[in-house]
């Protein structure tokens, strides 16, 4: 037989007041959208393993930035791209 303390209680959050809860949605949107990101860049890119640990593992995003800028082509494009548009700015 089951325990109750098995399950996550949700009246706990309660607990945490208007902004604990506003700071648990907004972390928990913030994941939600790195993640997409990745999953769709790394399912484009053919990369199975960081599909897999981004499925897996849960980084609050880090993990997801890190390869978007530093490991994906979509992203080595985009850092160029702001970098070009940097220079095109200082210049004026």
């Amino acid at each position: 037989m089951l325990k109750r303390d098995m399950f996550f209680d949700f009246g706990h959050l309660a607990d945490l007041g208007a902004f604990g809860i506003l700071l648990v949605l907004l972390l928990l949107v913030w994941s939600i959208v790195w993640k997409g990101i990745a999953l769709w860049v790394t399912a484009k890119e053919n990369h199975k393993p960081w599909f897999i640990m981004f499925l897996v593992l849960n980084t609050f995003g880090i993990l997801e930035i890190i390869y978007l800028f530093c490991f994906s082509k979509r992203g080595a494009e985009f850092i160029s791209g702001l970098k070009k548009r940097r220079a095109y700015t200082s210049e004026r």
